[in-house]
């Protein structure tokens, strides 16, 4: 999708950072009314849109590195593993934490959908245009 915005538009900041805001921002519109809902039926549906919606910024948070970074971009990839991986490992037991102490479940989702707002916010920032510059490693024998 990030691609055929890029082909018809030229603008490759728009075709990138339109897939997360609407990719966050959707999952956001959808994850609040499945908070709040009575309904467990309901709140499987929205909570699936909202999944959907998170899947479409995956292909954009791949790419980024690579129009930035350029040939440096595996570092960078490498990175963004790392930090998904240690968020994978933290929210949860943050998770379960929260519903301990609170006994309901509301407050890590309103966690999730504030990080889903900050997230959304954050990538209107984002310039895949600028490229990393790297300069060649000064030779120390000169």
């Amino acid at each position: 999708m990030s691609d055929a915005i890029f082909r018809r538009t030229g603008r490759l900041r728009l075709a990138r950072c339109t897939l997360l805001v609407v990719g966050l921002g959707g999952a956001l519109a959808f994850l609040l009314p499945a908070i709040v809902t009575g309904s467990a039926v309901r709140a499987v549906y929205l909570l699936a849109a909202a999944f959907f919606f998170l899947e479409l910024t995956n292909a954009v948070l791949w790419t980024l590195p690579l129009d930035i970074a350029g040939q440096y971009a595996g570092t960078a990839s490498g990175i963004m593993n790392t930090g998904f991986g240690v968020a994978g490992m933290i929210s949860p037991v943050v998770f379960g934490v929260l519903i301990q102490r609170t006994q309901h479940y509301e407050p890590p989702l309103f966690v999730s959908a504030g990080l889903l707002l900050v997230g959304a916010l954050c990538s209107l920032g984002i310039d895949p245009t600028l490229k990393v510059e790297v300069e060649p490693p000064v030779d120390s024998r000169v």
